[in-house]
């Protein structure tokens, strides 16, 4: 299967607040991936980011092999 979505170190930090801490990820094409946790956790961010809505402060994400 041909990777769907991969990160590598993402994160985002506001300031000296984090928002994500650095975050490994890999979902093949045809995968299903739940993404649960508590408020202010990341979740929102880390979508926004995969989206290119957001910048991240650190790492990479690719989306089908595009930045």
């Amino acid at each position: 299967m041909s990777v769907a979505v991969r990160t590598q170190g993402l994160c985002k930090d506001y300031g000296e607040r984090p928002a994500l801490a650095p975050l490994d990820l890999s979902v093949d094409a045809g995968q299903r991936v739940v993404i649960i946790g508590h408020n202010g956790s990341g979740k929102t961010t880390l979508l926004r980011m995969l989206a290119g809505l957001l910048q991240p402060s650190g790492g990479e994400a690719t989306v089908f092999g595009e930045p």
